[in-house]
């Protein structure tokens, strides 16, 4: 892992800034007293959409994703974490009701397999996207049905031993640029283009249902762990990442 992608502890004193987009990955497992702990820090809405999840695992990555979330903003706007009003848009993403404790933050949740991830900042919109890279997905076959032409294109012409991490690369890149817009996969993933090369930078190469948009974004791919594919997604002016690792315990202490 390169020295700039590297996941270091959280700083005490750590503060939004619109100068930074920080980004916090955090382990998914968790025994029952954990489990349990994080159910406590949410609301009686979040915790009964997290019955509603037929499947184990999925229930016990949307309950720790929003503990870890509600915990990290109410550390950084000094407030409880049920006290914060996050309500959500038509296309479920989390945000923050109005102006809180004189602040205003702007973040992103995401999650697949054993990690979690979540981006916070001010002053601009942000998304960030995980996915573990599943050897089982026929990635042409997708990229043909939801890819833009340019993108399909761009896949198949490289080797086909780099399609696999180059199709979740510009998976999550799209993912990603679509959650910081706030808008669903509904808007359908093959109305812009990304760059999705082992030699090209991340980017927003072109939108079509808004023309001017892709240009004021900025992409970032987010080294998390091997077999996993992550990119994060922010507009307004240059920005620097900040990466933070997450224990469990840590994630309950203070910056």
């Amino acid at each position: 892992m390169k020295d700039a992608d590297a996941w270091l502890r959280t700083p005490r004193g750590v503060c939004l800034d619109r100068g930074f987009v920080d980004v916090w990955r955090f382990p998914l497992q968790a025994s029952t007293r954990w489990i349990d702990l994080y159910r406590s820090l949410l609301t009686d809405g979040e915790r009964e959409r997290a019955g509603r999840l037929r499947i184990p695992a999925k229930q016990v990555q949307f309950i720790i994703g929003r503990a870890v979330m509600r915990a990290t903003l109410a550390r950084l706007l000094g407030l409880h974490p049920k006290q914060l009003p996050i309500t959500y848009n038509p296309h479920g993403k989390p945000r923050l009701d109005g102006n809180t404790s004189g602040q205003s933050a702007a973040f992103n949740l995401s999650h697949s397999g054993r990690w979690g991830l979540l981006a916070v900042t001010t002053g601009r919109r942000v998304g960030v996207d995980i996915q573990e890279m599943d050897p089982r997905t026929e990635c042409e076959k997708l990229a043909e049905r939801f890819f833009s032409r340019r993108e399909s294109a761009a896949l198949m012409a490289l080797p086909w031993n780099e399609r696999r991490t180059a199709f979740f690369r510009g998976w999550t890149r799209k993912e990603a640029f679509l959650k910081a817009m706030g808008r669903g996969i509904s808007m359908g993933l093959d109305t812009f283009d990304v760059s999705l090369g082992p030699e090209d930078p991340p980017a927003v190469l072109a939108t079509r249902f808004e023309p001017d948009e892709g240009g004021s974004w900025m992409l970032n791919d987010l080294n998390v762990a091997e077999g996993y594919a992550a990119a994060l997604a922010a507009d307004g002016p240059p920005y620097e990442v900040r990466r933070w690792r997450m224990t469990l315990n840590e994630s309950l202490t203070p910056f």
